[in-house]
């Protein structure tokens, strides 16, 4: 039986696992890394599916297009053509949550009574 040794294991191929990766393989490329993911594709919990001409996320909160490290790694992957921002004349958002359609509070006061969130994670909003 071989032995597979690496410098460095990184366990899930969500979006941290992956900037991890990325990041790891750009400062110190001569190190081994093995990426392990138990699903069937990469990017976790981030996804879209385009239907009847709607972009439909399902994942994270959102993708963070004004900090210049996160537009750094899209350019450096390759992505920038492929990075589709949110219109910024749409001005009604939903997210399903518990199987209902919740409008997206687009204000720190409705956020705060909105039930987007439950109770405890508008308080560690807060926090």
């Amino acid at each position: 039986m071989t032995e597979n040794k690496y410098d460095v294991a990184i366990i899930g191929g969500g979006i941290s696992g992956l900037s991890a990766l990325h990041f790891l393989k750009l400062k110190q490329p001569s190190l081994s890394v093995k990426l392990f993911e138990a699903d069937s594709r990469l990017g976790g919990t981030i996804g879209t599916d385009n239907i009847d001409g709607f972009s439909l996320d399902w994942g994270p909160n959102g993708f963070l297009d004004r900090e210049p490290i996160t537009l750094q790694m899209v350019e450096q992957l390759g992505l920038t053509d492929s990075l589709e921002r949110a219109n910024d004349n749409v001005s009604h958002r939903f997210i399903l949550r518990d199987n209902k359609l919740r409008s997206v509070p687009m204000s720190p006061p409705k956020f705060m009574t909105s039930s987007i969130l439950p109770v405890s994670g508008r308080l560690r909003v807060m926090m």
